[in-house]
């Protein structure tokens, strides 16, 4: 019997994907969707998934936490962006809301200062330019920021410059 160019054989597959594990954090459905791409049968992959999550090779909580970590710290994404990609990671809603719960919101707005102070570095003075702050607020909204913590940051940073 001849595999296909993709197929792999279960026991082959489920070494790979503890490989894998173990090198960094991954969720359920993107293990799933390798399983698919592999075509493993729907039997053996809901044996090489329970294998996985019974050992503690992936644990979507684990996961979600380990995600929303690393894109507040280092790509300094807002709340909402976060969200809708570990959405589309079908990470289960209630999951992402408890989980973006426990960020604490200074850091947040830290972010989001940090991020219009790069973005503002050499043109403060159009800040006042309606056209200019339109520009930066489709930004930030696009870096998953709420548009009542930009207006806060815009209207803090333009009332720490007007005190200068």
């Amino acid at each position: 019997m001849t595999i296909g160019k993709n197929k792999m054989t279960a026991d082959k597959a489920l070494v790979k994907l503890e490989t894998l594990c173990a090198g960094a954090e991954r969720c359920s459905y993107e293990l799933l969707q390798k399983l698919y791409k592999w075509q493993i049968n729907q039997s053996d992959a809901e044996k090489i998934m329970a294998s996985l999550e019974n050992r503690g090779f992936v644990n979507d909580e684990r996961f979600t936490k380990s995600f929303i970590h690393d894109k507040i710290t280092f790509d300094r994404w807002g709340p909402r962006k976060i969200a809708v990609a570990l959405a589309q990671k079908r990470i289960d809603s209630r999951l992402i809301r408890e989980s973006l719960a426990e960020v604490d919101e200074n850091v947040i707005k830290e972010n989001l200062m940090h991020i219009l102070k790069v973005k503002l570095k050499d043109s403060l003075e159009y800040l006042n330019n309606f056209d200019f702050r339109a520009k930066l607020f489709r930004f930030l909204i696009a870096r998953g920021y709420s548009s009542k913590d930009i207006s806060d940051a815009i209207n803090n940073l333009r009332n720490s410059l007007n005190e200068e």
